[in-house]
């Protein structure tokens, strides 16, 4: 009996292996591609030689380049899954035994092969990370004109990395981290290669490089040091000119009382009693580029100054941080509109708003809570918006409009974070205001929202306007974007440079009633739920020979008319 079953078994084994063996062949005969065939590599080849064949074949079968193959995509699907299984040491064990029908098995199994993917159907490594600003091509484009301009003082710092390359998975977590330490200082972003492969391989500096590598913007310096954490921090911080003012008894008046310089102050105290907790010279570094010229940043030495600390962080008000002697400190405090009239240090410390945390973003936060709103736009003012879109007047500077829940007076990040735009754009002679359509009792207020085309609809949640920008020539273009402050201020950026222009039903009416001979009009006629015409609008010159349209799908040519790009909102 016992031999019987050890003969059996032998024999039951053999013929699961040649069934096995059989249905691989089947499949193989039916038109099932070979992994190691679709990459160009051997059945031996190492795992450096698949990695390596697989890269070449990304830039060469990327969908980009290949617009003209209709089955592009999908040969580019199975390149991907080839390597996928053949990266994985298990899975391609699997798939030597087994061939595909093993790899199919394992993937209803739901294990390694299903999570292996999970990043790409995200959307990314990136995906999940609201730190992070994930970059298309069509994004990055436009992100690296502007920024290029080095008009804004915004600082980027840019992963490309490869989604399905070992190594970019091996440090996606390290970019998370530098992401959360930079975030509201600077633009943390990430652009995947495999996705994106035209436009990494025209970028010389990434064709012979292993992903990840990282980029500084403006001006496309790549870092070159190692890649840790802290090293990509200390980076970054370099790149930033600002830092803080150290304040002391002999330069505090004249600091403070200096017009020039912001009208308010953040201000954190070392040292000394009372003071066992301030910021660290990171964090001021960090504080003093995020509002340079919004916000001064200053500390002082308490250990050095006893007096001046006393006088400008009184004990009785403070809120946290015991000292040793019982007394409670914050970390810091805010003094707003500091330089108003005469300093008073007295009346100053017993007025400033303690500031609690030493973390950069809640620090940031609280202080664009505790700061005045931003302006409303009424009366006279709305009068002369609408006299320069609708009756063909002019500003002294364009405004930017923030609308409705954009533009919302309450302490939430979100709103307040807004506040930082008025900074950001006051170089560019851009006025930043409120403009509550809803509910709004002034008049002048009442008419400009019912006359532009900005009214919020109660059913739609997307695609909504959040901010109207009025140019100088009193020409307005309308955001539909995130309700982000730097999203919004890239649009004001590339509207102000744009020479479109929104038309409303009445303006529409007037420009085909007075438009003279000889002038062309190109316009799009504009649904919010359809991209922005930026692009196109921008690939027509903006001076030189006026232009005459051409009918088709032709390029305009030069000629003897004029022509004028417009948007029609409905």
């Amino acid at each position: 009996m016992h031999t019987l079953k050890l003969l059996i078994r032998p024999c039951l084994l053999l013929s699961l292996l040649l069934l096995l063996l059989l249905c691989t062949s089947t499949l193989a005969a039916s038109g099932s591609e070979d992994y190691y065939t679709l990459l160009g590599v051997s059945r031996t080849a190492t795992a450096a030689q698949i990695k390596k064949a697989f890269k070449k074949l990304v830039m060469e079968k990327h969908p980009d380049r290949n617009k003209a193959d209709p089955g592009a995509n999908a040969l580019f699907m199975r390149i991907n899954r080839a390597y996928e299984v053949l990266k994985s040491p298990e899975l391609r064990e699997r798939y030597d035994r087994f061939g595909e029908a093993g790899i199919k098995a394992h993937e209803e199994e739901g294990q390694q092969y299903e999570r292996a993917h999970g990043a790409e159907k995200a959307g990314g490594l990136f995906a999940d990370d609201p730190q992070i600003v994930k970059l298309t091509p069509e994004r990055y484009e436009s992100v690296s004109r502007n920024i290029g301009e080095g008009g804004d003082g915004q600082i980027w710092f840019v992963n490309f990395y490869a989604s399905q390359v070992t190594r970019s998975e091996k440090f996606a977590q390290m970019w998370r981290e530098v992401g959360h330490e930079l975030e509201d200082v600077i633009r943390v972003a990430a652009i995947d290669c495999q996705e994106a492969g035209y436009l990494c391989e025209n970028i010389p500096e990434l064709r012979n490089a292993e992903p990840p590598v990282f980029f500084f913007y403006p001006g496309h310096r790549m870092y070159t040091g190692p890649l840790t954490k802290e090293s990509l921090l200390d980076a970054a911080l370099r790149r930033i000119e600002q830092s803080h003012v150290e304040l002391t008894e002999s330069n505090v008046l004249s600091r403070l009382s200096d017009q020039s310089a912001p009208a308010h102050w953040l201000v954190t105290f070392c040292g000394g009693r009372g003071a066992v907790d301030c910021f660290s010279q990171r964090t001021l570094k960090k504080l003093a580029f995020v509002f340079h010229g919004y916000v001064g940043v200053g500390r002082v030495d308490c250990g050095q100054d006893a007096a001046l600390c006393s006088r400008l962080n009184p004990a009785s008000s403070a809120t946290s941080g015991a000292g040793a002697d019982g007394a409670h400190a914050p970390s810091a405090r805010l003094f707003v509109n500091a330089n108003s009239g005469g300093v008073d240090l007295d009346a100053l410390g017993a007025a400033g708003l303690p500031v609690t945390s030493l973390h950069t973003q809640e620090t940031v936060r609280g202080v664009l809570r505790l700061l005045p709103p931003l302006p409303a736009v009424e009366g006279r003012v709305a009068d002369r918006l609408a006299t320069a879109v609708f009756d063909g007047g002019s500003l002294r500077q364009a405004h930017l409009l923030l609308l409705d829940e954009a533009s919302s007076s309450t302490s939430s990040n979100a709103d307040a974070q807004l506040k930082r735009l008025e900074p950001l754009l006051k170089p560019h002679k851009i006025r930043v205001a409120r403009l509550a359509c809803g509910n709004s009792a002034d008049q002048s207020t009442r008419n400009l929202c019912q006359r532009l085309p900005i009214l919020r609809s109660a059913k739609k949640q997307q695609h909504q306007p959040a901010a109207v920008l009025i140019k100088r020539t009193g020409d307005f273009e309308v955001y539909y974007g995130e309700v982000h402050y730097m999203d919004i201020k890239e649009f004001a950026l590339a509207a102000i440079a744009n020479p479109m222009t929104g038309l409303t039903g009445e303006t529409f009416a007037n420009l085909v009633d007075s438009a003279p001979d000889g002038t062309y009009w190109f316009l799009d006629f504009f649904c919010s739920v359809v991209p922005a015409l930026h692009e196109g609008s921008a690939a027509v010159p903006r001076s030189g020979p006026p232009l005459r349209i051409r009918t088709g799908r032709r390029p305009a040519s030069r000629g003897s008319s004029t022509l004028r790009r417009n948007r029609l909102h409905y």
